[in-house]
């Protein structure tokens, strides 16, 4: 049932195509998206508002007397619309393993094409699903509410990608950086979101994620995490938030829900973790044609072997242990540069130095929004 004067949900978001292939839709006039289920005609003294009540309620029962095919005849179906569905990829009934790879911050994602071109020339009953939720600047992946809104957009691609291909019996996970936190939260947030094999590249998620309780579930099935022992993005950024988490008892919600599982592995994963260890930076699991070809056979075939092997982190490890004092570092650097600045500007009338801490402040902000 659906209220014509809804204005939280749209019409099309209502109906969309590869979410809803089999839904019916009984229009109901005067209702909105929380009255559509008011039917107590009684309720109200309101004549109008009884009459469109009782209409409501007619519809309701209508809906659940008819028949089928009834329905289908009298009222709007999505069914007939099977052939869009087709259209949007001919071998869909085919498909029987989905994969999601998903890129992280400050990247275009580039890289998952090649991930598609290879897993679906290798397997013909693959599908590799690479939709972009596009550039990711540092300052936004920082704020919370900008990371919350991905997650809400993958869950969509899930849901989408599952009704598109409704044979699939098998999902998997490539994610990088900021992908593993769409992934995590996901899990989290959403209990009908389940994967087989999951694989992380530089994942900012933090080290105590309850992976325990979603192994237990079934809900993850086995996990690869790839380590790269000079990711200094992982090391001292993802780290502070879990490090002052820590400190003060937190729990991974709201603002501190990042950690360092991309730098220092997770504890809880009850035998299910399999971690590589790399030399190199934030993205050095994803550009080693030897890495991509062992991340394919896992993804493909659940192998575990020949995993990547490095040494230690060396000095990066010792700094991510102190990343509150690195950042505190950082914070007091941009504060005397531009106290430096005020401070040769004291001769400028008071009109002057309000437009420079104005510019300051701007020039600040874009850049942390840009790198």
């Amino acid at each position: 049932m659906l209220g014509k004067e809804d204005i939280r949900v749209r019409p099309d978001d209502n109906k969309e195509l590869m979410a809803t292939p089999n839904f019916i839709f009984l229009p109901v006039a005067d209702a909105g998206h929380g009255n559509v289920i008011r039917f107590a005609a009684d309720a109200t003294k309101d004549r109008a508002e009884a009459e469109a009540r009782a209409e409501r309620k007619r519809l309701f029962k209508l809906a659940l007397a008819r028949s089928i095919p009834e329905l289908r005849r009298d009222f709007t179906s999505n069914r007939t619309n099977e052939a869009f569905l087709d259209r949007a990829d001919s071998d869909r009934a085919k498909t029987k393993h989905v994969v999601f790879v998903v890129h992280g911050i400050r990247d275009w994602g580039g890289w998952m094409g090649e991930f598609k071109q290879e897993l679906e020339a290798q397997d013909p009953t693959v599908r590799v699903v690479t939709s972009k939720y596009g550039y990711f600047p540092m300052f936004r992946f920082l704020l919370f509410d900008d990371r919350e809104e991905n997650v809400r957009w993958f869950v969509d691609q899930y849901i989408e990608t599952l009704a598109l291909y409704p044979n699939a019996e098998r999902r998997s996970f490539i994610g990088h950086s900021n992908g593993t936190y769409l992934l995590a939260s996901a899990l989290q947030n959403y209990q009908a979101i389940y994967f087989d094999r999951v694989y992380f590249a530089g994942s900012v998620v933090p080290s105590d994620f309850g992976w325990n309780e979603l192994l237990r579930a079934r809900r993850i099935g086995v996990l690869r995490n790839d380590i790269a022992q000079g990711d200094w993005v992982v090391a001292l950024g993802p780290k502070f938030y879990q490090q002052v988490k820590n400190l003060f008892g937190l729990e991974n919600t709201v603002f501190f829900n990042l950690g360092s599982g991309g730098f220092n592995g997770f504890i809880e994963t009850a035998g299910h973790q399999y971690v590589g260890m790399l030399a190199g930076g934030h993205s050095a699991a994803l550009e080693s044609p030897q890495n991509r070809k062992s991340i394919r056979s896992f993804i493909l075939t659940g192998a575990t072997s020949g995993l990547p092997r490095s040494d230690g982190a060396g000095m990066l490890g010792v700094l991510s242990n102190v990343a509150w004092a690195v950042w505190l570092l950082a914070a007091a650097a941009v504060t005397a540069l531009g106290w430096a600045i005020w401070r040769c500007l004291a001769v400028v009338r008071r009109a002057g130095v309000i437009v420079f801490v104005a510019v300051y402040a701007a020039l600040v902000f874009v850049v942390l929004n840009t790198v």
